[in-house]
């Protein structure tokens, strides 16, 4: 099954390149793509999900929905604060009160992602954070943002890249988010449990139960609600 180009007016309406200089906001980004709009902050770690308006940036962005899991890949965030690291979430993009759950979301606050659709789907890093919530793109992570040594850096796999809001996450990435000097946190965590989930050996495959009885991490027949 080949994957769709996603459309370009739908993937803006919630991410948008802003020039944050204009705002009275010192360390502007550099150029790239910056996830901003309603419901998504900036404020500093560590960043709760943000559930208010979850429904409409899920429509927004596009993003596929569905119980069916034809297409279901994982991928590892980890991210450090001037050498210290910040939790990624548990129940990121699942919105238990209202029965409302994404197709990328967590379970835990591993830093293991989960991307499952009835199709398969390019998510993006800028999916991700519009989900989760949180400012983010060159440059810049929630509040914090470039100033002198201290940056925002982003590495897959090792890799610098330069525009991590439009990076489109492949199954079985390490990705390393960072801010402080470059030698600050490692480019390159460990990914053992990424590895045992993506062999099917960990109850970190789905929110409950062992992995092996399975099927699906998605709850079925949810229906989305504001």
């Amino acid at each position: 099954m080949s994957v769709r180009a996603r459309p370009t007016a739908v993937a803006l309406a919630i991410v948008a390149v802003v020039a944050l200089a204009g705002c009275g906001q010192s360390g502007p980004p550099e150029k790239g793509l910056l996830v901003s709009g309603p419901g998504v902050h900036a404020t500093q770690p560590p960043w709760t999900p943000q559930y208010s308006g979850l429904t409409q940036r899920i429509q927004r962005l596009g993003l596929p929905t569905g119980s069916s899991e034809k297409f279901h890949i994982h991928a590892l965030l980890s991210i450090y604060n001037q050498g210290l690291y910040v939790p990624v979430p548990a129940n990121l993009g699942i919105d238990e009160r209202h029965q409302v759950e994404t197709t990328i979301h967590t379970h835990d606050n591993s830093g293991i992602i989960h991307m499952e659709a009835p199709r398969p789907y390019r998510y993006t890093l800028g999916d991700l954070f519009a989900i989760w919530g949180v400012r983010f793109g060159a440059g810049t992570l929630g509040a914090l943002q470039d100033d002198g040594s201290s940056r925002v850096r982003v590495y897959v796999n090792g890799k610098l890249i330069t525009d991590p809001a439009r990076h489109v996450i492949a199954n079985g990435e390490n990705i390393a988010i960072g801010y402080g000097t470059t030698n600050s946190f490692p480019h390159t965590p460990s990914t053992y449990l990424l590895k045992q989930v993506m062999a099917g050996k960990s109850a970190l495959q789905c929110s409950a139960g062992p992995a092996k009885k399975q099927k699906t991490c998605l709850a079925p027949k949810r229906t989305p609600q504001a």
